[in-house]
């Protein structure tokens, strides 16, 4: 049983829904409404006539361009076409993330990750599907990852694990999955990536544009600099996932120098807008610690958003706050984003109600959801935490 829906926006009738939207992205990657209008399997004659229909009703015109008969001739989105795009797309990413929220809540996790439930007919429009099916790893469920998703990882407490751990898992699977960076990594182990790619950008995606394989990890650097993988620009991380040529697309979007916790910098995190997942990490082994700069990246920073003083304990109430301030863990969060806090490094029962006392936290301050992770010799478990709310 999946849930299926769609969403439009109606003016005494249809005003602008998804198909008028896919027909503005063709646009805008062809500079033309014939080249779009066949992708679409639609007339030129029909695409004509819906793009001018629907201008009539919003009261701007959604195209620019001479007119070009049955050939189609140039086209360009306006300006006002463009703001109704990004307004369409962040609504529908919304809207997907309440669904599935609602969904899960009354028919169960197990249930939504097995139907499918992420397939619904609006899907998540700044991002073309890859059909191929393959089995997702059972272990990564409460992510309620679909293929895709761009997935950004933040904060601290061994991202790098994780970010490792979730490709190679996905790989094991089927998946084709690109890794790379935004700020800086350290360059993956023996095994861990089948093919590394580092060139400037032009030569990254020449590369990457004869594909990627079905199983294969690819990563992704600009070069390598003191056993380091110098990251990408965002933009080239959006311009991979427009491309459409892997299921997943892995970055790492901050650095916390090895600490477990952290707050950012003014230019961190770097996250690429096209960023549809972020998980904002945080090490237990930071619980109960001096915020000092051996458990902490930038304390200063740290206590400013708590309204703590350097040095204090670093309890549970404090970290939550900083993983929910706009200034800490939500910072560059794209609009649309599904956020989940993962509380990663619980790696034995005992850890248990030390982790439970930040996941109340979290959830009190506001979280809707609050992930237990351990990684363990590589291999990684999750769970949701599935405390009182």
């Amino acid at each position: 049983m999946k849930l299926k829906y769609k969403i439009w926006l109606d003016d005494e009738g249809k005003a602008f829904g998804e198909g008028p939207y896919r027909l503005l992205k063709g646009v805008q990657a062809s500079g033309s409404l014939a080249a779009a209008a066949k992708e679409q399997n639609m007339s030129y004659s029909r695409a004509h006539g819906l793009m001018k229909m629907i201008s009539s009703k919003l009261g701007f015109a959604l195209l620019e361009g001479h007119a070009g008969g049955s050939g189609g001739g140039g086209a360009q989105v306006t300006s006002q076409a463009e703001d109704l795009m990004r307004r369409y797309e962040a609504m529908i990413r919304e809207s997907a993330e309440s669904l599935e929220r609602i969904y899960i809540r009354h028919f169960g996790l197990e249930a939504a990750v097995n139907s499918g439930v992420l397939q619904t007919e609006t899907n998540k429009p700044k991002v073309k599907k890859n059909k191929q099916a393959f089995g997702f790893p059972a272990n990564w469920k409460p992510l309620c990852l679909a293929k895709g998703d761009i997935v950004s990882l933040t904060g601290g407490g061994g991202k790098s694990s994780i970010m490792y751990a979730l490709a190679n898992d996905l790989s094991l699977s089927g998946a084709k999955v690109i890794l790379t960076t935004t700020t800086k990594v350290y360059l993956p182990a023996h095994g861990v990536v089948h093919r590394l790619i580092v060139a400037e950008e032009r030569g990254i995606i020449e590369q990457v544009r004869q594909g990627v394989k079905q199983n294969e990890v690819v990563a992704l650097g600009s070069g390598v600099r003191d056993g380091k993988l110098l990251g990408l620009s965002p933009d080239l991380v959006d311009k991979l996932a427009e491309m459409s040529i892997a299921d997943y697309i892995l970055v790492e979007a901050d650095g916390a120098a090895g600490r477990p916790f952290k707050a950012p910098n003014d230019h961190e995190p770097v996250i690429p807008h096209s960023s549809t997942v972020v998980l904002n990490v945080v090490g237990l082994n930071a619980l109960e610690t001096p915020m000092s700069e051996e458990y902490c990246h930038r304390p200063a920073l740290v206590a400013s958003i708590c309204g703590l003083p350097v040095g204090a304990r670093l309890d549970s109430q404090a970290i939550a706050d900083v993983m929910l301030s706009a200034k800490g863990g939500h910072k560059n969060v794209p609009r649309g984003a599904l956020w989940l806090p993962v509380i990663n490094k619980i790696d034995s029962i005992e850890d248990m109600p030390r982790a439970a006392q930040i996941a109340r936290a979290l959830v009190k301050a506001g979280a809707d959801d609050v992930v237990f992770s351990s990684v363990l010799k590589g291999q990684v478990q999750l769970r949701l935490w599935g405390g009182e709310k």
